[in-house]
Order: C-alpha cells, then sequence, then structure tokens
C-alpha cells in the first residue's frame, strides 16, 4: 500500500538545501524541466537543429534502401530534397518560436532552481544520484562514496589499478584481433569495419556508483558508462547474436514478467501439484558482474553453444565467438577519479554482452545444482516460506490457495513520471493505464485490487496528478473493457464476477515494464 509521497534522500546529518530544493529534487529522475533548450544561444540551437536533421535523414535513407517491401528511392531523388526542407522549417520552427511569457518565467525559474542546486552541490563537496531501485534520488558527500567504493574495490578484489592510461593498448588489442580474423577469414569484412572501433569516437570508459538506500549502510552499485568504449561494438553484436539463443534454449526455466510466472503457476494448480504444504523459494546472488571468472565463464558459454549444436552462428564458428567475447572481458579498462583500472573478474556491468554471458554461466550452476534434484513437475526460479516476492508480483500460499497481488517493494518511493515533467501528454495516459493494466492482472481477488486501485490513485495524487485526470482514465479503461451491457452508470468495476471477466479479458495481454 502506498503511504507516503515520494521524497530526495538526503544521506547527512546536516544539508544546506531550502524546502524548495528539496520538494524540486522529489519529482524524481524522469522530471523533464519545461523548455529547456529557450536560453540556449542561437547558434547552440541550430547546431543541434543541423545535427537532428542529419541524423534523421541519415536514418530515413538508410531505411528506404533496405526496405523489403516497398519500391526502393534512390539517393538522388527529389523526394528527399524536398522532405529535407520540410523536416528542417519544422525543427526550426520547433527550437526558435517563441513561447508564452508564462512559460518564459516558469522555464527561467527551474532554470535558476538547477543552477543553485548544482552551486551547493560543488560547494559542499555533495553526489547528486540515482537510486538502484527506490526511484528517486539520493544525495550524499562525495567523501562518503569515495570510502564506500574504496571498500567495493577490495572486498571484491574484481579491479587492479593501473600505472598508465591503457587507451592506445586497448585501441591496438582490438583493431589486432579483428585483423587477424579477417585474415585468417573468420569474419568478413563488414563484420570488420563494423566491430573495428574508431579513435575519433572511442574513449575510456568510466565508473560511476549508484547508492542502494534499501539496504544497511546504503551500499553502492558500481556501472560502467562503455558507450564510447572500444569493444562496444562487439560487445552488442555479440549480444545479438547469441541473447536470442538463450532466450529460446531456457524459455522452459525463464518467467519472463510476473505475468507469466502467475500463469505457469495456474498451469501447476491445473494439474494438482499444488497443495497446502507447497513452498516458494528464491535464490538471491549478491555482486554477480564481479564474481565470473573469465575464463570459465568463456568455458561454459562455448559448452553452452555446444551443448544446443550451435556449431556456427550466422557463419561464426564457436572458437571466434570465444575470441572475440575474450576481447571484450579483457579490454575493460576505465578512468575513476583520475585513476586507472581494469576489471580482472567478471564483466561490466553497462556493458551489453556482460548479462548474456552471466544468464548463461547461471545456465550452467542451474544445471549442476537445481535442476538435477526437482522432480520434473516442479516450478523452478530466492528466502523461503509461504509467501514470496518475485520481479512485481507477491504470491503466497493460504492453505493450498494461490493467492496474488501487485508486489511494492519496502525500498520502492510511490513515484512515477511527475505531471509537472515536460513529456509527451500521452506520456502519463500510458502509465496510469498501465497500472491499472498490472493491477487486475495480479490480483486474485475484487478485494485486492480495490485496495490496489487506492493505492494507484493515491499514488498519481502524491505525483501531481489532477483528481479530474485520473478520474477520466481510471473511466476510460473500464469503458473500454466493460461490457456494454452493463448497468452502471460509471464505467467501474462493482463486483467479483465484473472483476474476473475483466481480468480474462486481460489476461493474455503482455504487461509492460
Amino acid at each position: 500500500m502506498v503511504t507516503v509521497k515520494p521524497t530526495v534522500i538526503v544521506d547527512l546529518l546536516y544539508h544546506p538545501f531550502t524546502a524548495a530544493q528539496l520538494d524540486y529534487l522529489s519529482r524524481g529522475p524522469t522530471y523533464i524541466r519545461p523548455n529547456p533548450s529557450i536560453f540556449f544561444p542561437q547558434k547552440t540551437l541550430q547546431k543541434r537543429i543541423d545535427r537532428e536533421h542529419d541524423d534523421t535523414m541519415k536514418k530515413l535513407k538508410k531505411y528506404m534502401s533496405s526496405v523489403a517491401d516497398l519500391p526502393k528511392i534512390p539517393l538522388n531523388s527529389p523526394l528527399y530534397k524536398s522532405y529535407s526542407n520540410q523536416l528542417r522549417s519544422y525543427l526550426s520552427q520547433s527550437y526558435m518560436t517563441l513561447i508564452p511569457l508564462i512559460d518564459q518565467i516558469r522555464a527561467l525559474r527551474e532554470l535558476k532552481m538547477i543552477q543553485s542546486i548544482r552551486k551547493k552541490l560543488k560547494k559542499y563537496k555533495l553526489i547528486l544520484r540515482e537510486t538502484d531501485k527506490s526511484g528517486v534520488l539520493h544525495i550524499g558527500s562525495a567523501i562518503d562514496y569515495e570510502r564506500k567504493a574504496a571498500e567495493y574495490r577490495q572486498t571484491t578484489g574484481a579491479y587492479e589499478e593501473l600505472t598508465s592510461n591503457p587507451y592506445n593498448d586497448i585501441i591496438c588489442q582490438v583493431t589486432r584481433l579483428l585483423n587477424q580474423l579477417k585474415s585468417l577469414n573468420r569474419i568478413r569484412e563488414w563484420q570488420r569495419i563494423k566491430l573495428m572501433p574508431a579513435r575519433k569516437t572511442t574513449e575510456l570508459a568510466y565508473m560511476y556508483f549508484i547508492p542502494k538506500p534499501h539496504k544497511k549502510g546504503t551500499p553502492l552499485r558500481p556501472i560502467l558508462n562503455t558507450i564510447h568504449a572500444a569493444t562496444k561494438q562487439i560487445s552488442q553484436f555479440l549480444d545479438k547474436l547469441i541473447r536470442p539463443l538463450f532466450d529460446r534454449f531456457v524459455r522452459q526455466t525463464t518467467f519472463v514478467d510476473g505475468a507469466d510466472l502467475l500463469d505457469q503457476l495456474q498451469k501447476y494448480i491445473q494439474k494438482g501439484y499444488f497443495n497446502a504444504s507447497t513452498l516458494f523459494i528464491i535464490f538471491d546472488i549478491s555482486n554477480l558482474y564481479t564474481m565470473l571468472p573469465q575464463e570459465e565463464s568463456l568455458a561454459i558459454l562455448a559448452e553452452f553453444l555446444h551443448t544446443h549444436n550451435c556449431e556456427r552462428i550466422n557463419g561464426l564458428s564457436i572458437d571466434t565467438i570465444i575470441e572475440l567475447a575474450r576481447v571484450v572481458l579483457q579490454a575493460n579498462a576505465f578512468v575513476y577519479n583520475k585513476k586507472f583500472y581494469r576489471q580482472i573478474i567478471g564483466g561490466a556491468m553497462g556493458s551489453a554482452f556482460t548479462l548474456t554471458l552471466a544468464n548463461i554461466f547461471m545456465w550452467k550452476w542451474e544445471r549442476q545444482t537445481i535442476l538435477p534434484k526437482l522432480p520434473s513437475h516442479e516450478l523452478y526460479g530466492r528466502h523461503i516460506g509461504k509467501s514470496v516476492p518475485f520481479l512485481d508480483v507477491l504470491v503466497q500460499n493460504n492453505n493450498g490457495i494461490l493467492a496474488s497481488s501487485l508486489y511494492h517493494k519496502p525500498s520502492a518511493e510511490p513515484t512515477v513520471v511527475s505531471f509537472l515533467s515536460d513529456h509527451p501528454r500521452h506520456v502519463f495516459r500510458n502509465v496510469i493505464q498501465t497500472a491499472l493494466t498490472r493491477a487486475v492482472r495480479y490480483s486474485s481477488t475484487f478485494e485486492i485490487f480495490n485496495n490496489e486501485r487506492r493505492a494507484i490513485r493515491l499514488m498519481f495524487l502524491y505525483n501531481k496528478y489532477p483528481s479530474n485526470y485520473i478520474n477520466q482514465q481510471f473511466e476510460k479503461f473500464f469503458a473500454d473493457y466493460m461490457s456494454s451491457t452493463s448497468s452502471s452508470i460509471l464505467p467501474m468495476i462493482t463486483n467479483e464476477s465484473q472483476f474476473f471477466a475483466l481480468r480474462e479479458k486481460l489476461s493474455n495481454q503482455p504487461t509492460n515494464s
């Protein structure tokens, strides 16, 4: 149940912020201030227009030259020039048109608010970060962050400090491998070009930490920003190559989301396996990304591919895939606090392929430790007892009857996109529709749903949604699914049978995250 409004977490004995500044930060990390570009210099705006125009035209031409079911348009077609002129005119109008005075005043007020917050963060050596799971912002001291970061590096032993900048060595390592694979005809020329890092745009990754205030002592979670890393293209390439295979081969032991879990449990019940003594068990694994032995993980990747008869994937041999994966792990160097480090255990949390590799590592552990000991009819998924939260659903065994509801993490603040944010209007509608859809699907009884419906309404009120707007969206949601023969004046659910009819209609729809 939602009981408090979302609030910025201030992890300090004393702080310099005013009530207005804290209230502003409490709007959360998803908040977009209105008209952020209004005070940009004309030259900056023109550069932004040119960049968006050129990027859009490039994507359009690439799409129109590759689409199969439409006539291809020559690159020199006058249609492109006509569209280009219209696009530039639209962008110029969007960026250059003056906004009403009242909107200018609000934009200026919020800009000054942000500037004042930044000055205080810098003056008092504070760090502002989004929390790991609470959905709000956190303010802590830079000294405390550095102490915890040093403790994390020492505890995990996953990083080694380097004495010099490894940038050139990494570029050479990646380039040499790709050229060698091409010379041996193990990859094609287009693959070599696609995966090759460009010196002008390549940068070392950098590490930052996000706080976990829901855990004792507020530990930190490390994140590596690898957006310009030398191995970014290889990591994304391997992820797109391997992840679909993993998803397909382990589907039987994967819960896609909470709705999928409930569906699997219903099948389990229908087969007569669920009874009063049925327990739910969850395994919680900490710091997985800094626990994976690199060479062992690569060996398990090769075993996974061999086991599923994937000797070649899109023309690439397993040995080639392993060599590409190895360079992603071994060339993982980064900057933190003006020092250079290399990760020697595990992979970068922030690199596309790391998650897939970690999942495959766990596949091996499951095969060895869990699955052989389970009867074939049992469901496999951390804490042991008669109720358990999993993903975003809470399931309970009430004397042999399955009860389910939406799970509210104790660490999570009741925060969604603030209605004051400069998001497109449809975003707010979608947020409400998604919340109601999930509540209907996850609530096993009408009473549970009614409690959740009140909690949802309260959450949106806390996030500045007008009461009338919430009512309109609630009514629209129920009107879309209620029978036209309903006798209710307002399209609302009034009894258990209506609720179960609605739940059945929504049961086959995917759940939005």
